[in-house]
């Protein structure tokens, strides 16, 4: 897994405590992931 780009462990602890705290995932979070979603199969099938 590692390319060479540096591990940034502090931010991996961050969101892993985030997930297991169930605070990740927003309304904000999910409606740009829902956006690049729509705009990915706009592109892809359009």
């Amino acid at each position: 897994m590692n390319d060479g780009a540096p591990v940034r462990a502090e931010l991996i602890a961050r969101v892993r405590a985030e997930i297991a705290s169930d605070s990740y995932l927003t309304p904000e979070r999910l409606d740009k992931a829902a956006e690049a979603l729509a705009r990915e199969i706009t592109r892809n099938n359009g």
